[in-house]
């Protein structure tokens, strides 16, 4: 994360967006680059721009935290899936299967099911101190 003063800097000194910006700092440099070219323009006075500049840098950071948490939420989502992914493998070959239903391949389909519940949900079970 780009502090804000960053991307002031970046915004005054660079034309184009620098490399390696996340999309609220590329909004941010882009909105901050406008209100400059605006303000040395003088279609803007300097106290509208003074506030301007901080609406834009309050909403950066709002943005970047919303950004941060999706960004965390989508990490821990692909995560889950490459930990449960031999279980998956596992489950599919035995739905795919054409055999008939028994009480034995119902309670290992349940496991394997179960299985998958219990390293998804870890830290919740832990935390319950449910034991699976």
């Amino acid at each position: 994360m780009k502090s804000k003063e960053e991307i002031i800097n970046d915004a005054i000194k660079c034309e184009m967006i620098p490399n390696g910006y996340s999309l609220p700092e590329m909004h941010c440099f882009l909105t901050l680059k406008q209100l400059l070219i605006m303000f040395y323009n003088k279609q803007i006075s300097q106290v509208n721009a003074t506030i301007t500049k901080n609406k834009i840098l309050a909403r950066y950071e709002k943005d970047n935290k919303q950004y941060e948490f999706e960004t965390s939420m989508f990490q821990e989502h692909i995560q889950h899936i490459k930990d449960t992914e031999e279980q998956r493998i596992e489950l599919r070959k035995f739905l795919s299967k054409k055999e008939e239903i028994t009480e034995k391949r119902l309670c290992e389909i349940i496991n394997i099911c179960m299985e998958i519940i219990s390293t998804v949900f870890k830290e919740e079970f832990e935390q319950w101190n449910i034991d699976i």
